[in-house]
């Protein structure tokens, strides 16, 4: 059956607006957005209704609650149905579902409910009275017909669910030359559907997919595609790039979106195996077919193409074209890649796209929704930070660290192990910070780190300095927290032989990194001459370059000096009580016993 409905899309307050027989009678009607869809599709299947979005002329009062919807003012014989008996009988059918009890079709059905158990009750009616429209044109002949009529026993729409009777009627449409039950019957054999208890036939499903294919299915003749490049061992055929590659074509140009995207792949590829020469402007071509055709694939490789691959494509970037194909590609609800692309352009604004955070973790929380694990982890970090448009939320925080870490997201186990360690989020537990690390060491350097520090304090898991050194080793190449400490473990023989000219190599290797302790435990190997000539002008140059990046200990250690003088170095009590005053603001407890010693009185500024 046909109907001229249209449907349209909910307001942001769930507002359709109905147009009703020939007076075009408005009625505006409030529904919840999970009965809209349904209750448009099945009137629109029983009633010739037009369906327009926003508002309307005068607005009337309607209510709804979580189970009904509420229409005032409507009659049933303004209803304008088709001629036909079916259709009519249909019509009269569904309003005694909707309105039990009412019999006058000229009173208006004013505050009448609808609930949802009614709109089941309806699409019950009209799946049955289809199937008894298509049961007497399929008896006549009609392969159309014999195919919705095999659909419906499949499927259990308006007829019990019978596969035997579905395969029957399948086999009655495809021999009459229905292209898609002649596909259908390539998939039963392929055993796409087990609940036909049929064996898969490889022969008898590739005979049916090229008889559809020649008959015109686009699904036929891509999956015949797939066939010859991919499948073909399992249909027992040769290997053929070249008639994998017509058929694709085929397929796409009979409408396959699907092919049209593998077809922007293929051409995308230098080394594509099809023996097609790369051809940057036709996979464009082919891309934007099947992304105006509502690939998500293809919609979101557009926006992947003007955000950032445009130049191999030879077209100019343009962000906002970008954000247009993302967000098209976003109304796919499980389109997670375009939602978290969606989320990082509206965090950082390139393009001439206005930054808005607020968008940003809208988009950020729709990916993490659908699994996205580096939307899970990006929203995680904001929680864990309070930053860009979230609230500091560490409970939160740890709730998406942990969807991301148990789904193997390498940066959100390390998190993970330090939320655990720390109590962020959740309580203190050494043992899981332990297991956490372990899972993210030598992907995530920090946790070679964390995990070292563990084993040499024997914090969550027995004491182990050579276990503590190697992993400091593994980290040290790269990192320079594990420098300074695997110099730390040289300088005091812990799980290494002690060696303080090894120690002096990893503090300077990691020094050059800028890193504070780095430069400050190197500035006391200068001043003492541990591991190195004793030069006492190079200790104060790297006390001073680590107390600029923040190190207290280093601005103790400049305030000892100053204090006691050195070599070369006169005692300069302002000068030390300076460095103290620094150290101490920065919470070390030794410099403010200093300060106390040389300035009883004195009161601790910041930096």
């Amino acid at each position: 059956m046909t109907s001229s409905v249209q449907h349209g899309s909910l307001s942001s307050k769930g507002r359709l607006q109905l147009e009703f027989g020939p007076k075009k009678k408005i009625i505006n009607v409030r529904v919840h957005h999970w009965l809209s869809g349904l209750i448009l599709s099945l009137l629109g299947r029983a009633i010739k209704l037009r369906v327009k979005t926003g508002a309307g002329a005068k607005e009337k009062t309607f209510f709804v609650n979580k189970r009904s919807l509420v229409i005032r003012s409507f009659t049933a014989s303004e209803a304008k149905c088709k001629t036909d008996k079916i259709t009519k009988k249909a019509c009269n059918e569904a309003f005694a579902v909707l309105f039990p009890g009412r019999t006058n079709k000229k009173q208006p059905y004013s505050s009448e409910k609808f609930s949802a158990v009614n709109i089941i009750k309806l699409k019950s009616v009209i799946d049955r009275t289809e199937f008894e429209a298509n049961l007497i044109a399929a008896k006549k002949g009609d392969s159309t017909a014999q195919y919705h009529v095999a659909y419906a026993y499949d499927r259990n729409k308006g007829a019990g669910r019978d596969p035997q009777k579905a395969l029957d009627w399948y086999n009655k449409a495809a021999g009459n030359g229905s292209e898609k039950a002649q596909y259908m019957l390539g998939c039963i054999y392929d055993g796409d559907y087990e609940h036909f208890k049929v064996e898969r036939d490889a022969p008898k499903a590739l005979q049916w997919y090229k008889k559809a294919a020649k008959n015109g299915s686009a699904d036929a003749q891509y999956d015949l595609g797939i066939i010859y490049a991919h499948r073909y061992e399992e249909f027992e055929i040769a290997h053929n790039m070249p008639k994998a590659f017509a058929w694709f074509k085929k397929a796409a140009e009979n409408g396959s979106t699907d092919a049209q995207y593998d077809l922007g792949c293929i051409y995308e590829q230098d080394d594509n195996g099809f023996g097609i020469s790369r051809d940057m402007v036709k996979a464009f071509a082919w891309f934007k077919k099947a992304a105006e055709n509502g690939s998500t694939d293809a919609r979101y490789k557009l926006g992947s193409i003007y955000e950032c691959e445009y130049g191999e494509f030879g077209i100019s970037g343009d962000m906002g074209k970008a954000v247009e194909w993302y967000e098209k590609a976003a109304e796919d609800e499980e389109a997670s890649e375009a939602f978290y692309r969606l989320g990082c352009i509206y965090q950082y604004g390139p393009g001439g796209i206005v930054q808005d955070h607020s968008k940003s973790v809208e988009w950020y929380k729709k990916a993490a929704d659908e699994g996205h694990t580096h939307a899970q982890y990006t929203l995680a970090y904001k929680y864990d930070t309070g930053k860009d448009g979230v609230d500091l939320d560490l409970k939160e925080a740890f709730r998406l660290f942990n969807l991301a870490a148990e789904k193997g997201y390498v940066t959100a186990q390390y998190s993970l192990g330090y939320a655990y360690e720390h109590g962020r989020g959740t309580e203190k537990n050494a043992t899981k910070a332990v297991e956490w690390y372990k899972k993210a060491v030598n992907r995530d350097i920090r946790a070679n780190t964390s995990l070292g520090l563990m084993y040499l304090n024997g914090n969550g898991v027995a004491k182990n300095e050579e276990v503590a050194a190697q992993l400091f080793k593994e980290g040290a190449e790269s990192n320079s927290d594990c420098q300074v400490n695997y110099g730390y473990m040289f300088e005091n023989g812990k799980g290494v032989p002690k060696d303080p000219v090894q120690a002096f190599f990893w503090y300077e290797k990691a020094a050059k990194s800028n890193h504070h302790i780095a430069k400050n435990n190197l500035a006391i190997m200068f001043e003492t001459g541990n591991g190195t000539a004793r030069d006492l002008k190079r200790a104060v140059e790297l006390y001073k370059e680590a107390a600029c990046l923040g190190d207290n200990v280093a601005e103790l250690n400049l305030g000892d000096i100053y204090e006691k003088g050195r070599e070369g170095i006169d005692a300069n009590k302002d000068e030390a009580i300076f460095w103290y005053k620094r150290s101490a603001a920065r919470g070390n407890a030794s410099a403010k016993q200093a300060l106390e010693r040389l300035q009883p009185k004195a009161k601790v500024e910041g930096p």
